[in-house]
């Protein structure tokens, strides 16, 4: 038996036999654990960043940016606007989930 892990996938566990004197190639098909982010924010045009990376623009109008396939865990999110405080916030998704955050940026 062999169990595989790796962060972001559900561990997997195969059997298998082997034959004395002959090598053996064991394969797993892991599944990624993801999850959706959603964020509805005030200020359209601010940039969205997720664990210090830009992932994304709020659109004017809607003000709603779906982030999909986002890592089980937990993640720092950071908005900034031009003129408007910084938004800083930590949240944790877990497989399969959709997380919603409300976003209200403040003017200086």
């Amino acid at each position: 038996t062999a169990r595989f892990e790796a962060p972001g996938y559900q561990s997997s566990t195969v059997r298998f036999t082997v034959q004395s004197g002959r090598d053996q190639t064991v394969n797993s098909n892991m599944t990624a654990t993801l999850g959706t982010v959603v964020v509805q924010a005030n200020v359209g045009g601010a940039l969205v960043f997720l664990d210090g990376r830009q992932v994304g623009t709020i659109p004017n109008g809607t003000g709603r940016l779906t982030l999909p396939n986002i890592a089980v865990g937990t993640h720092e999110l950071v908005v900034i606007a031009p003129g408007y405080a910084t938004y800083i916030t930590s949240f944790s998704i877990s497989p399969g989930r959709t997380v919603e955050l409300s976003v209200r940026q403040s003017r200086f």
